[in-house]
């Protein structure tokens, strides 16, 4: 009678051991694909606010070429640099909080770089 409630008990231990486990495993693997992801959208930051910051120096440095390039897209200058210093707040008050990493002067690093822009729009931020 013990022999068998004892043998019972160390299944239900065998079961609910390899549970934990399985559950420890796939917590571990959440965990890693989170950090992955924080790790991403923070270089994708860092990638994005340098390049607002060449964006926003282009338009602050050469604003008839600036005009140009934004005519030649259907674009309004005005709402277009509103939202650069919108966004450039922003990004400030993150970076106060630690949310946004400083950005790195590192001027490859760009939206073009990642592949990730048209064409035309490519060949017009290399000629700014």
């Amino acid at each position: 009678m013990y022999l068998a409630k004892i043998k019972a008990l160390e299944e239900r231990l065998a079961r609910t051991t390899q549970k934990y486990r399985e559950l420890r495993t796939r917590r571990n693997l959440e965990i890693e694909g989170f950090r992955t992801d924080v790790e991403q959208v923070r270089r994708k930051t860092r990638i994005y606010d340098e390049y607002l910051h060449r964006v926003k120096k282009l338009i602050d440095t050469n604003p008839a070429r600036a005009v140009e390039l934004a005519k030649s897209q259907g674009l309004d200058v005005e709402p277009v640099r509103e939202q650069l210093d919108k966004l450039d707040t922003e990004i400030g008050l993150a970076r106060s909080e630690g949310l946004v990493p400083a950005p790195a002067n590192n001027e490859n690093l760009s939206p073009q770089s990642e592949g990730r822009m048209e064409p035309e729009r490519k060949a017009e931020a290399e000629a700014a």
